[in-house]
């Protein structure tokens, strides 16, 4: 291991022809690189929603979400599973269903997440920034 070591360092000192290329980092936050664009997962302060998190706002689209009375005949029950990104203004956009259950019902839960009050938004270096989330809605017939 040594030996190629010395053999790789050697190459790079003494061969004039040779460069070194530095691997570009990703833009962070603060970077003049950073798009508007970017999408954040995890951030340093994520996003709030009425003074909690995402699992607030999880409980909060449950309570507004309507069972379709045209499907009560079909006793569809389940998960839908939606994602969305919370902007750097605190606004809920880019809503799309990664696992429906039904066109309906996918419906109504997008209709609901698209209208969620605004939140605080994620900071990443003290700017806010976009962060992506998902949470899943259960829809459950009671008799």
């Amino acid at each position: 291991m040594k030996v190629i070591f010395v053999i790789l360092v050697s190459v790079l000192l003494f061969n004039p022809s040779c460069t070194v290329r530095k691997i570009q980092e990703e833009p962070t936050a603060d970077s003049p690189e950073t798009t508007s664009q970017e999408i954040f997962v995890v951030v340093e302060d994520m996003p709030s929603f009425q003074g909690g998190d995402v699992n607030t706002f999880r409980d909060w689209v449950q309570e507004r979400v309507k069972y379709p009375e045209s499907l009560f005949d079909e006793k569809i029950e389940g998960k839908v599973f939606v994602m969305f990104v919370v902007e750097p203004d605190g606004s809920v956009t880019n809503a799309e269903i990664m696992r429906g259950l039904h066109p309906e019902l996918d419906k109504e839960t997008i209709r609901v997440v698209e209208s969620s009050p605004a939140w605080k938004p994620g900071l990443q270096r003290g700017k806010p920034v976009r962060v992506r989330f998902s949470i899943t809605t259960e829809y459950l017939l009671i008799d």
